[in-house]
């Protein structure tokens, strides 16, 4: 909810300011893009500032936001985007060009989308619940495409050390067989040499 002030000060001397009854009016057709008004309110708030007397008006409007338009245009696309991200969890492993492309792309789609949204509002020097927002579903396609890195490590490191097993599950026998055909080697060797 937001309130809004306006006031008008002058000098009694000068000018004084009374609001009449029913001074302020709204027409029904008229629609805020993306606000609300629930009510306004009329005060007299004159004052004396150094002697003098000043007469003073203020009008009081009372908005609430309207958030059909930060769910269609903030919050939709940036749950999606996350979604998308995901996705490379359920990509086989061995798809390594699909799961490394789906990383970078969702990261750059949220610091798009993320900049496209902050340019549309006002600038502020503090940290606003957009931001907070923003940096979250940021990290969670940071976190995804981090993930899918690791997996891949993981996985190629596994492969090798599957790849060396299967070598040294192989060499023994190998060996085992190259012993086997030097003995029968030397043995036939040995009856050909005591044979003459």
């Amino acid at each position: 909810m937001i309130q809004l002030s306006i006031t008008g000060i002058a000098s009694i001397d000068n000018l004084k300011f009374v609001w009449h009854k029913d001074s302020v009016t709204f027409d029904p057709s008229m629609k805020l893009p993306q606000f609300e008004i629930l009510s306004h309110k009329t005060n007299i708030c004159d004052a004396t500032y150094y002697g003098v007397d000043y007469s003073c008006i203020r009008l009081d409007i009372v908005l609430e936001r309207n958030f059909g338009s930060q769910k269609t245009q903030i919050y939709i696309p940036c749950i999606l985007i996350i979604i998308l991200s995901w996705v490379s969890f359920w990509i086989d492993i061995d798809a390594v060009p699909a799961r490394i492309s789906l990383g970078p792309l969702t990261v750059l789609t949220m610091i798009t989308h993320s900049a496209g949204t902050r340019s549309n509002l006002p600038v502020d020097s503090y940290i606003r619940a957009i931001d907070i927002w923003m940096a979250i579903c940021l990290f969670f396609v940071l976190a995804a495409m981090l993930e899918s890195a690791f997996v891949n490590v993981l996985s190629r490191i596994e492969k090798r050390r599957v790849r060396e097993t299967i070598k040294n599950v192989s060499k023994p026998k190998q060996l085992q067989s190259t012993l086997d055909d030097e003995e029968t080697q030397l043995s036939e060797v040995g009856m050909i040499t005591c044979s003459i």
